[in-house]
C-alpha cells in the first residue's frame, strides 16, 4: 500500500493508524476474491460473445447486456 502525505512533517506520520497483520490480511483476502470474480466475469463475457475484450465502453456495455 502507499502513502500519500500533503504534509510531510513527522506529526501527521505519527497520528497515522496502523493496520494489524489480521487486518491486512482479511483485506488482502477481499482483494483477491473480488478481482478473481470480477477476471471470471470478464472472461465468460468474452467467452460467449467469441471475441476479445472490446476498447471501448459501449462495446463493452452491449457485452455486459447480452451476457445478463
Amino acid at each position: 500500500m502507499e502513502t500519500v502525505f500533503n504534509d510531510h512533517s513527522m506529526a501527521t506520520l505519527c497520528k497515522e493508524d496502523c493496520y494489524s497483520l489480521s487486518q491486512l490480511t482479511d483485506a488482502k483476502k477481499f482483494m483477491n476474491e473480488n478481482t478473481t470474480a470480477l477476471l471470471l466475469r470478464n472472461a465468460l463475457i468474452c467467452w460467449f460473445e467469441n471475441r476479445p475484450m472490446p476498447d471501448s465502453c459501449e462495446e463493452y456495455e452491449r457485452f455486459e447486456s447480452n451476457f445478463r
